[in-house]
């Protein structure tokens, strides 16, 4: 999985419904919603917690300025359509490419849960999204400067040391400082989880994906995570029902594909594993680290009597 910045992912995500005035500007300054934004606003700028700026150009335009860190991106809103209550529609260009998004509110918070560009992909819908493999962010408004005592220095650092993968104990400790941090942000539990695993201690593992599952129930990566460790203990009716979930969200994904290959052996459901595997490697490429150990997978399977 990857740790991926939010500067495109918040600039598509950042306003409620509103009711129908002259003007986008009218709209924004009617209901308040010029300002800052963003996931947690006690945290400091970092690769998961961009900060999302709106304000009227001279002119009148909403304009909007996503960071995270260096990272910064500049957009446009308009075309502020009333869905409903609780929905909103607008066209945001950023760069060449513009979206259609339908924003959804809830308690104050706002994400993005459709997003089509004018490139043809959709980058979000029911809320999540497609590229990434998670739920798009909830934002809420800065109304003040008030943070943690974690600076950003030390916010990068720990994020570099959570998402690295050849020091698990510092992937651990570091994990665990941002938790502490962020007790809201579902990546580092399934970073620490992957950690926890790697080291055998499987239940901790577990734990940790529930968690970010718990916290973001689209997060599609963490339930294939879950699912191979309910596979290593045994779990096979837990494993296939977390794999299932994991394809139910990006279907056709190697990985999770692969998982439910090795469930469905365990099971003794060896067409179903043999559609697997083929599937799998008519997905990856030959260079790909687990290609051959697939293909010897699957050469194994179509062997053994039925």
């Amino acid at each position: 999985m990857r740790i991926v910045p939010l500067v495109m992912v918040l600039a598509l995500c950042l306003l409620g419904a509103a009711p129908s005035l002259a003007g986008d500007g009218d709209v924004m300054q009617h209901l308040g919603m010029l300002g800052e934004w963003a996931p947690n606003c006690r945290l400091p700028l970092g690769p998961t917690n961009g900060r999302v700026v709106l304000s009227l150009s001279p002119g009148g335009e909403v304009t909007t300025l996503t960071r995270t860190g260096p990272r910064q991106a500049a957009g446009i809103i308009r075309n502020v359509r009333v869905v409903s209550d609780s929905r909103v529609r607008w066209s945001h260009t950023l760069g060449a490419v513009t979206y259609e998004v339908v924003i959804e509110r809830s308690g104050g918070k706002y994400r993005s849960i459709e997003s089509i560009g004018s490139d043809g992909k959709v980058y979000i819908k029911n809320g999540f999204m497609t590229n990434f493999g998670w739920g798009s962010p909830w934002l809420e408004r800065c109304a003040g400067s008030s943070q943690t005592d974690i600076t950003e220095g030390d916010f990068a650092d720990a994020w570099q040391g959570c998402s690295q993968t050849k020091d698990r104990a510092r992937t651990i400790r570091d994990c665990t400082r941002l938790i502490s941090a962020q007790p809201d942000g579902p990546i580092a539990y399934n970073y620490r989880g992957l950690a926890y695993a790697a080291t055998g201690d499987i239940d901790k593992a577990v734990a940790d994906f529930s968690d970010a599952v718990r916290i973001d129930p689209l997060y599609a990566d963490t339930y294939n995570n879950r699912a191979w460790a309910h596979f290593e203990l045994g779990r096979s009716t837990l494993a296939l029902a977390d794999v299932q979930r994991a394809l139910d969200l990006k279907p056709d994904e190697p990985g999770s594909l692969d998982t439910r290959a090795h469930i469905y052996e365990m099971l003794g459901r060896r067409d179903e594993a043999i559609a697997d595997y083929r599937q799998v490697l008519s997905l990856i490429p030959r260079t790909h680290s687990k290609y051959q150990e697939t293909a010897d997978a699957l050469s194994r399977l179509e062997a053994s009597p039925r």
